[in-house]
């Protein structure tokens, strides 16, 4: 059975590094490099702390950081002494798709954003996809992400 969640807003620095992407975002860093901290403070709605380190991860990425929800604290893959990576996935705005041993780059993009010159929702952008992956898993999807 494949887990499906909702990423968080929160992040923090973990000691996974990037495992190799589902799917290709380049199209969606270039939408957020273009833009100026005032427009991403504008789009995210977040103080400038944030926006200064989503500004940095962006010109500098550093994929070493994971999601820290209250749904991703009980999920401490550090500590964890066995778990099946192939079991549990994480909806994303920013990559569309990843594994919970995945680091990510820190980003605030979630799904209600709008990037200014992009033609289509990140949602209509990412859920051929993200359908497509799931399904060609071949297995039952208990889909717990929020709506």
């Amino acid at each position: 059975m494949i887990i499906y969640l909702s990423p968080a807003k929160t992040m923090k620095r973990t000691s996974f590094t990037s495992a190799s992407l589902l799917f290709d975002n380049s199209e969606i860093i270039k939408q957020l490099q273009s833009m100026t901290k005032e427009e991403l403070k504008h789009m995210y709605k977040a103080s400038d702390k944030i926006v200064d380190t989503v500004f940095h991860s962006l010109e500098n990425p550093f994929p070493h950081y994971t999601y820290a929800g209250e749904a991703f604290k009980s999920l401490d893959l550090e500590t964890l002494p066995t778990f099946d990576d192939n079991l549990v996935y994480v909806g994303s705005a920013y990559y569309g798709l990843t594994k919970l041993t995945t680091g990510l780059d820190f980003h605030r993009l979630d799904f209600t954003n709008s990037l200014l010159h992009f033609q289509r929702s990140l949602y209509s952008f990412w859920k051929p996809q993200v359908v497509d992956y799931l399904l060609s898993l071949n297995q039952p999807i208990l889909n717990l992400a929020s709506q």
